[in-house]
């Protein structure tokens, strides 16, 4: 019961928010049962690439498992407030993003069990994340040479930098740690 009730808290604003514009949605704390503030992810990034750093939110960490959990990603205009541009499914960790001529893909790795997991992308576009295109491929371990080497080309050349931070409430007060600052962009 307490899991669909967090779930609902997540999913619950992004309703609200759809094509507005709003102040900073990472500004204001997450709240969840017996209201106790929730602790999430940020990603910081260009999402559509015109120069402006965009976020995606998680809802709580408590209802992240091992494959990942929702984001939701918010651009920015000039004069910083934000519009929900989608939602995606991933893990913090295991995202990257590539530039490829005047679009922008969101790569995400979502772990299966095992040595198994799906890798794909979607697409940034001006109205909102396209369908995802991913293929099932075998990085651990325990898996094969070509899974491990999709996986590294594909994590380790993002075309644009990547922060990611979780949070810290205490009371009203929202304090974003960096957990990984990913700007490994290689030269073609």
């Amino acid at each position: 019961m307490n899991r669909v009730i967090m779930i609902a808290i997540c999913l619950l604003p992004l309703a609200c928010l759809a094509g507005e514009w709003i102040e900073d949605p990472s500004a204001v704390p997450l709240l969840h049962d017996e209201g106790q503030s929730a602790e999430r992810y940020r990603i910081l990034a260009d999402f559509n690439g015109n120069g402006i750093m965009d976020m995606a939110l998680s809802c709580s960490v408590s209802l992240f498992g091992n494959a990942g959990g929702q984001f939701t990603v918010y651009i920015q205009n000039e004069d910083g407030r934000f519009r929900r541009l989608g939602q995606f499914f991933g893990n913090p960790m295991a995202l990257a993003l590539e530039r490829v001529g005047e679009n922008i893909r969101l790569w995400t790795y979502v772990r299966g069990g095992g040595w198994i997991g799906q890798i794909g992308f979607y697409k940034v576009k001006e109205d909102g994340l396209s369908e995802y295109h991913g293929v099932t491929i075998h990085p651990g371990d325990s898996g094969t040479k070509m899974g491990r080497a999709i996986y590294e080309a594909v994590m380790t050349n993002s075309d644009l930098p990547i922060t990611i931070e979780i949070s810290k409430t205490e009371g009203e007060k929202i304090k974003w740690i960096n957990l990984r600052f990913n700007h490994q962009v290689q030269q073609k």
